[in-house]
């Protein structure tokens, strides 16, 4: 089936959920299917893998339906779940939050199909894997209730973040980002979304090592870059605008070398971050202001909203970073939407 050319004002929340599978190298190999793709990467037991391939499955099945009781089952109703969705300015936090955004995504689209285009699954944990996530690439299409214009969003980049709570598993992050999505201005009246910080000196271990990733950015200082970042090849970055996750500690390191050197000066603006810790991983979510000197054309860079999740391991006794989505959010005044 063809569609037109997709317009973001027919998604006022869609948090495109669509996932994207990386099997541990620089490419990504593509999936007919997200079951066939789903568990390929990494050393993840198996039967995580089918744990969280039914789970994903049954995500897609509430999406596609636009059933959000479905949807719900698939959500822990913990204070601390969040989602970033493509067209928002601000993460959602607490269930009723995210449950309004996904209420607003199915009002406003009919006739949803999802492909799958390849995926990976990640499992860390106390207990061989009490969380893990999915990071995933999907085509999403519909069409547009009010209006019933044709949406099509051929690359959805997702990261889903669960945890096993007696034997079944959980939604407790979603982050979906569109590569160069064009986006309207914010609305002047958004709306308040409370974050939930885990109350615990490793929440403010967290904090420290997130300083120290925005000072290494700011400072455009990869050394201190690299020793924020885990050093197993498992690790993963979802770079702004970029067509693929960026997979294995390599690849990654090369998407900030790159970045920097385009660089000439960077500056942050951001609030706290809001932080989830779960035994010894831990994620954070927030957005931030960046502005930036290209190196190469003397032009100023500014992107008033990038909203961001990581993801850390504890490895001894040491937070490193193993994963990071970000992606360019609509804000008023957008000047340039790249920052390479």
């Amino acid at each position: 089936m063809n569609y037109s050319k997709r317009r973001i004002r027919a998604w006022p929340s869609f948090a495109a959920i669509i996932v994207f599978v990386i099997p541990f190298s620089v490419s990504l190999a593509p999936a007919d299917n997200i079951a066939d793709s789903v568990g390929k990467a990494g050393n993840v037991d198996t039967q995580i893998t089918d744990e969280l391939k039914l789970v994903d499955e049954a995500f897609y099945q509430a999406f596609s339906d636009r059933d959000i009781w479905a949807m719900a089952q698939l959500w822990s109703k913990d204070e601390g779940v969040s989602a970033v969705f493509p067209a928002n300015s601000k993460p959602s936090f607490g269930w009723d939050d995210v449950r309004r955004d996904w209420q607003e995504s199915f009002d406003h689209n009919r006739d949803i199909k999802i492909k799958s285009l390849a995926g990976a699954v990640f499992a860390k944990g106390d207990n061989e894997g009490d969380i893990a996530w999915i990071i995933e690439s999907t085509q999403f299409a519909s069409i547009q209730t009010q209006t019933g214009q044709p949406v099509l969003m051929p690359n959805v980049l997702s990261t889903k973040i669960f945890e096993r709570h007696n034997g079944k598993w959980l939604l407790m992050h979603y982050h979906a980002s569109q590569p160069r999505l064009a986006l309207p201005d914010a609305s002047d009246e958004e709306r308040a979304s409370h974050p939930t910080t885990s109350a615990s000196g490793a929440a403010d271990n967290i904090k420290v090592v997130n300083d120290a990733f925005y000072k290494a950015f700011e400072q455009l200082d990869l050394d201190s870059m690299a020793n924020i970042w885990s050093s197993a090849d498992d690790v993963t970055a979802v770079q702004p605008d970029f067509d693929v996750p960026f997979a294995g500690r390599k690849a990654v390191l090369n998407s900030w070398q790159g970045i920097f050197e385009h660089s000439a000066k960077v500056l942050f603006n951001r609030p706290s971050d809001a932080i989830q810790v779960k035994g010894d991983v831990a994620w954070s979510v927030g957005y931030y202001e960046f502005a930036a000197l290209r190196r190469d054309t003397g032009n100023v860079v500014h992107l008033p909203r990038v909203l961001v999740t990581k993801i850390f391991h504890k490895q001894e006794d040491t937070w490193r970073l193993v994963h990071y989505h970000a992606h360019i959010g609509p804000a008023a005044h957008l000047h340039s939407q790249t920052a390479r």
